[in-house]
């Protein structure tokens, strides 16, 4: 992408952050969004976290971590989970290969992990700022992909890795998702980004991608089916420590393109490097077909950050017909590509100042107050979610055996069919119960670690599975993360193919 792309957002547009994998780093990521918004008086709505979070309480904690001993620390969400600090933004995160599971998992279906800080669940779907969120946590593993839930506390030899790797049943539940979604998050790269990527580019960054572009192995192919079934707006991934970007086409029997999926993976935290972008997004109602533009108007990478950017209100924005004239003018247009860029140039520095001080330019003192000056950040369980995991639960595969749920994903099989008649009638059923969808923020630590002793879940969990009327199936078969007798498991794991290393 061109430094010279993105040049405004409008006032509709929801200003959003999304990082790379965390690995613990959360001053790093906060300080960098704050910084942007005091130099630009906005305020972005929330943060997304790709994995890798590494939400580590405590030395327990640590020995329930897949990590290399060298990379064993205790980081910065320490102080946020006991209220010494707290988020100052809305942080949205699944989970990655590098994670504390032992507290993950007692967080299945999602909650709070500290204040203002949410775990989507090992899959999910959330309602924030007018923008639909879904979400899968872990990565592929060939091995384990069939497997039910097997793994307790302590961990034994080899679980702490296989407890990371995404289940089939969790896709499962994913591609029963019709409604429209417009941010899918992942840590794996679905495989068909190296589809639509320039190969060349990727290899000069990362040459040992080579082999795994070349045998489409390089991320997971079932995140790639799925992609091609609910088809996106956005999909953000990590895991694979670089900052690219591809567009995605999906098409029908034909040939043709119905949609596209703008693809964005980051990279670690380290100043420099491409671990944050801020980008404004367009509501769904308030876009063409295959014309929504990923508008960053900051990123950690330098050669991506535009020069400034200003907000075009809605109402002023061009009409179909001026944008249609436009459009005809430029075909007919003579004008050689190097002149363009120099034209586009010229009207940057003409057009866009400084990003301090084109945020608080204003025509006149009447001008209405800017929609990003307040934070805008009510979260909220979704119906369709909802009804998808209910009609799901007594599916969920517990135990070391294979499970095939290929029947249930695919749409022409007729368990998939029977499964959507079976969504479409408990939707109806939750909808006629009014619940109430919001998620209330949690501001006491001492909510975060409430524990029913007697059911072996957490409180979040808990009111979770009576809200949908479902049994404690996956909690019943765990060992609590608060019996901290529990003697850790060893530090040495069984390497894992599907890895990155830490130190790329």
């Amino acid at each position: 992408m061109e430094d010279l792309q993105i040049l405004s957002v409008k006032d509709s547009d929801k200003l959003i952050a999304v990082c790379g994998c965390t690995h613990g780093e959360l001053e790093l990521i906060y300080s960098q969004i704050t910084e942007w918004e005091t130099q630009n008086n906005y305020k972005v709505s929330f943060l997304i976290c790709c994995g890798d979070f590494e939400c580590v309480r405590d030395e327990f904690d640590l020995a329930c971590m897949s990590v290399p001993d060298k990379y064993k620390k205790i980081k910065d969400f320490q102080r946020y989970y006991d209220g010494t600090k707290i988020a100052p933004i809305l942080t949205i995160f699944i989970g990655g290969n590098h994670e504390a599971m032992n507290y993950l998992k007692d967080l299945y279906y999602g909650g709070w992990v500290a204040e203002n800080i949410y775990f989507l669940g090992y899959s999910g779907i959330i309602n924030v700022n007018g923008l639909r969120i879904a979400g899968v946590s872990g990565i592929h593993n060939r091995s384990d992909w069939s497997k039910g839930y097997y793994e307790v506390y302590p961990f034994q030899y080899g679980e702490l890795k296989s407890s990371f790797h995404t289940r089939q049943y969790e896709i499962m539940k994913l591609a029963l998702v019709k409604d429209p979604i417009d941010i899918f998050v992942s840590h794996d790269w679905p495989t068909l980004v190296g589809d639509w990527s320039d190969v060349r580019a990727l290899t000069r960054i990362k040459p040992y991608f080579k082999k795994d572009l070349q045998s489409r192995s390089l991320g997971s192919p079932h995140l790639s089916a799925l992609c091609d079934m609910i088809q996106p707006r956005y999909w953000f991934s990590a895991h694979l420590h670089i900052h690219w970007e591809v567009t995605i086409e999906h098409k029908d029997l034909y040939g043709e393109t119905t949609a596209v999926t703008k693809f964005l993976s980051l990279d670690k935290p380290i100043r420099g490097r491409g671990f944050l972008d801020i980008m404004g997004l367009t509501p769904r109602d308030k876009i063409k077909f295959c014309e929504d533009n990923m508008k960053r108007v900051y990123s950690s990478m330098r050669r991506f950050c535009p020069q400034g950017f200003q907000v075009v209100h809605d109402e002023e924005s061009e009409s179909d017909a001026d944008m249609e004239s436009s459009s005809e003018e430029s075909k007919n247009s003579t004008t050689e590509p190097e002149e363009i860029k120099e034209e586009v140039k010229d009207s940057l520095k003409s057009e866009v100042s400084p990003a301090p001080e084109s945020t608080t330019q204003v025509e006149n003192e009447e001008e209405k107050e800017s929609p990003f000056s307040k934070r805008d950040d009510q979260i909220s369980m979704d119906l369709e979610w909802l009804s998808i995991v209910k009609i799901t639960h007594p599916l969920m595969p517990i135990g070391k055996g294979r499970f095939n749920f290929d029947e249930y994903v695919h749409p022409l099989q007729e368990g998939h069919h029977k499964l959507i008649l079976e969504k479409e009638e408990v939707y109806k059923e939750l909808k006629d119960k009014n619940l109430d969808l919001n998620i209330p923020k949690l501001k006491n630590e001492s909510l975060y670690t409430q524990w029913d002793a007697e059911k072996c879940m957490n409180k979040q969990s808990q009111a979770y599975i009576e809200m949908l009327d479902l049994d404690s199936t996956f909690f019943q078969a765990q060992i609590t993360s608060m019996q901290k007798t529990v003697v850790p498991p060893p530090s040495f794991t069984k390497p894992d193919n599907n890895e990155i290393s830490l130190d790329l």
